[in-house]
C-alpha cells in the first residue's frame, strides 16, 4: 500500500511544491492570531548535523529514526566540533521540552521535504488509532479530518506555517492549551513568539528539515520545541506531558519510516522515468 500525499502528481517538481506550500503559509480564520510578520529571509537556519549521527539508528537503510528528548535547548555539533544553532534556537532559545528526529533517506532534499509536506497522517491507521485513542482518554468531541497533506491539515487546525527555505525547512507555531480536550491553536508567526506573553498558553514550534547529504542521499529531521507563558502554566503543562508525550513520540516514529518508504519509491520511480 502506497501513502497518500497532497501532490495532484506525484511528478509533481519541488519548485511547484514550495509554490502551493507558500499558498498554506497562512494564519487560519477564526482561531485568533498573533503575527510579528516579518519575511521569509529573515529565518535563515543553517544546515544541520544531528548530533550522534553514525550511531546504528541513523544509518541509511536503518528502520528506525533517532530521537532525542531533552529538557534544554540542544545544539548539532559540525565535524570540527563547533556547536551550530538549530532553526528553533531564535524562536524558541530556552524551551521547556524538546523532542527531535531524525533518518536518513536514500532520495533529494527537496522531494523528501515534498513527501513529508504532502504526507497524510490518516493514511497511517496506528496513527489514526492514536487520536482516537486520545479523543476517548481526554473525552473530546470526535473530530473527522479531511484526507489531505501535513501541512494542509495543520494549516487548517490553526498552525501558522512557513517556508522558511524552500526545499530545506517548514517551520510551524501556535499558541494553544494542550490538556483541553478538545485544543484551539492560535497562529504565531515565527517572528511572534517572542512577544506573546497571554497567561495560561503553551508555545509550541515544529519544523520539518531537509538536509542534503549528497546529491542523492537526505538527512530528513523533525524538531518540536514548547514553553509555557508562565509559572503555574508550565507546572500543568509538565503533568500534561507526562503521559501525553508517549502518543507524540510514537506518532513520530511511525511517521518518518513513511515518509522515507515514500520518498524512496518516488524518487526510483522518476528515475525510472527519465532512463533512456
Amino acid at each position: 500500500m502506497h501513502y497518500q500525499w497532497n501532490q495532484a502528481a506525484q511528478g509533481c517538481t519541488s519548485d511547484e511544491a514550495s509554490s502551493q506550500l507558500r499558498d498554506v503559509c497562512v494564519h487560519s480564520p477564526g482561531t485568533g492570531s498573533h503575527s510579528g510578520g516579518g519575511e521569509d529571509a529573515a529565518l535563515r537556519p543553517s544546515t544541520l548535523p544531528l548530533a550522534g549521527a553514525g550511531r546504528r539508528s541513523d544509518l541509511p537503510g536503518s528502520s528506525f529514526p533517532q530521537h532525542q528528548r531533552v529538557m534544554a535547548p540542544v545544539h548539532a555539533k559540525t565535524n570540527a566540533g563547533t556547536q551550530q544553532a538549530r532553526p528553533l534556537d531564535r524562536i524558541l532559545p530556552q524551551p521547556d521540552i524538546t523532542e527531535r528526529f531524525a533518518i536518513q533517506v536514500r532520495a533529494p532534499a527537496p522531494l523528501v521535504l515534498e513527501v513529508a509536506a504532502g504526507l497524510d497522517l490518516q493514511a497511517l491507521p496506528l496513527v489514526r488509532g492514536i487520536f482516537r485513542l486520545r479523543e476517548q482518554f481526554m473525552g473530546a468531541a470526535p473530530h473527522p479530518r479531511a484526507r489531505q497533506g501535513l501541512v494542509q491539515d495543520l494549516a487548517g487546525l490553526g498552525w501558522a506555517i512557513r517556508v522558511a527555505e524552500p526545499g530545506r525547512l517548514i517551520v510551524g507555531g501556535a499558541a494553544c492549551q494542550p490538556w483541553n480536550p478538545d485544543v484551539v491553536f492560535r497562529p504565531l508567526d515565527p517572528d511572534g513568539f517572542a512577544t506573546y506573553t497571554e497567561p495560561d498558553q503553551v508555545k509550541i514550534a515544529w519544523t520539518l528539515e531537509s538536509e542534503p547529504l549528497g546529491p542523492e542521499l537526505t538527512r530528513f529531521a523533525t524538531e518540536t520545541r514548547a514553553v509555557a507563558t508562565d509559572a503555574a502554566t508550565r507546572k500543568k503543562f509538565r503533568r500534561y506531558w507526562r503521559w501525553s508525550r508517549f502518543g507524540i513520540i510514537a506518532i513520530r516514529l511511525l511517521l518518518l519510516p513513511a515518509i522515507r518508504k515514500e520518498a524512496e519509491r518516488c524518487f526510483r520511480r522518476r528515475m525510472d522515468g527519465s532512463a533512456p
